[in-house]
């Protein structure tokens, strides 16, 4: 049980620290190719940026979680907590923000014709 809540562990690492180099690279990208940021980028830049730091943070929660000296149901408690928590992040930051501010406030994202 201990080394399959480890792994466990180490697959959510590889997860959050990918989620987060993932926002990042989108982030990033505003403005690519001609440099115009949309006032939907413009508005959704700090957020992202903010998500993209949760979810590195989340990253070193989990290698903390694999590597600590816990007991194997207090580290699968704590896992199972984590990984809703980072569930619950991904979705506000890939449904909740573009939502937010493409559909309710409808800002310009440069999508059209």
């Amino acid at each position: 049980m201990t080394a399959l809540v480890r792994a466990a562990c180490v697959i959510c690492a590889v997860a959050a620290f990918s989620l987060s180099v993932w926002t990042y690279m989108d982030v990033s990208m505003f403005g690519f190719p001609d440099g115009y940021i949309t006032d939907y980028q413009a508005a959704a830049d700090t957020p992202l940026t903010v998500i993209t730091w949760i979810f590195a943070g989340f990253g070193l929660l989990f290698v903390a979680l694999a590597f600590s000296p816990l007991g194997s149901r207090v580290r699968a408690f704590a896992w199972l907590a984590a990984l809703m928590a980072l569930i619950f992040v991904a979705t506000a930051g890939y449904v909740g923000v573009p939502w937010y501010f493409g559909t309710h406030l409808g800002l310009d994202n440069g999508i059209g014709g």
